[in-house]
């Protein structure tokens, strides 16, 4: 009987010493301490687990790290004339997890273009946090100083752009040629990263997978000059289809839905802003292909800084 009752608490000992699992959810990593001293990072894709329960380690010693983050987010109650308003953020969120990728919307004031001319800018980045070691526990769960590296890259290409006009007319959509130089891959490096996501990855643990800014805004006399102007370039443009009977057809087609929707707006009091984001999607819709008759010359995606 005795030696019943000792190996009961023996088996009891162990079952409460060795019995410490926690689950990860895939894309997402947690982190084991002992005390409040590293130990490892529990990574589904990488760590073994016992039908995705993963040993944390002996209790009483090793236990899964809560740590404080900063969380930033696109606002959804933003207004497109207060920059401020963009983005909000919480400071010191305690959580258990951290996911591998992440959002991480950026806003970018008073950044110049060649001109001198000041612009905002809403500029969504989608990170990977490939050393999650170094953003938990060196950068404390700030992504701050991964915001300042990012956001000085970007404003030194903003800085190229001749003016505002030119602006409007950029692709800044995440397959943009306006962020190639940033992402394109360098066979010298590891993991055949970019130069800059190198940078990225020795300094924050993190890497940019993707940009693009998704709202920008200016001095509203400024703004309202360059998208009037745009505007104007995509009417003159439409003007350029070839004379020929079956050409105007389709010039005189095309025209008119634009002057429809750009009277249908003003009547709505649209804004600049809004009516040739509305122009630029119609003229995309209206796909009008290039023939020996007809020509209807299409610049780059247009930039708005309309609320989505």
């Amino acid at each position: 009987m005795e030696i019943l009752i000792i190996l009961g608490l023996i088996i009891g000992i162990a079952l409460v010493l060795f019995i410490n699992f926690t689950t990860v959810e895939s894309g997402n990593y947690k982190f084991i301490v002992i005390g409040e001293t590293y130990s490892k990072t529990l990574d589904p894709y990488t760590s073994f687990s016992f039908f995705g329960w993963y040993w944390i380690g002996i209790s009483f010693l090793y236990k899964v790290h809560n740590f404080p983050i900063n969380k930033y987010k696109v606002n959804p109650d933003r207004k497109p004339d207060e920059a401020k308003s963009w983005v909000v953020h919480e400071d010191g969120v305690i959580v258990d997890t951290l996911r591998k990728v992440v959002t991480l919307p950026i806003l970018m004031e008073d950044v110049e273009l060649k001109d001198r001319t000041k612009i905002n800018l809403l500029l969504n980045v989608i990170l990977e946090y490939r050393n999650p070691y170094i953003f938990v526990f060196d950068l404390k769960g700030n992504p701050r100083p991964i915001i300042s590296i990012i956001a000085s890259k970007i404003t030194n290409e903003v800085n190229k752009v001749a003016n505002l006009t030119a602006f409007i007319d950029l692709d800044t959509s995440e397959s943009a040629d306006f962020f190639k130089g940033l992402l394109d891959e360098n066979p010298a490096n590891d993991d055949n990263l970019s130069d800059f996501n190198t940078l990225l990855l020795n300094k924050t643990g993190s890497i940019a997978n993707s940009f693009n800014i998704s709202e920008f805004n200016a001095d509203r006399a400024i703004l309202d000059a360059a998208n009037k102007k745009a505007i104007a370039v995509l009417n003159a443009e439409a003007l350029g289809i070839d004379a020929e009977a079956n050409a105007n057809y389709k010039r005189q087609d095309a025209v008119a839905e634009i002057d429809s929707l750009i009277e249908r707006l003003e009547k709505t009091g649209a804004n600049p802003s809004e009516i040739l984001k509305a122009v630029s999607d119609l003229k995309r819709s209206q796909a009008i292909e290039k023939t020996k008759t007809t020509t209807l010359v299409l610049g780059g995606s247009t930039g708005t800084n309309i609320s989505t």
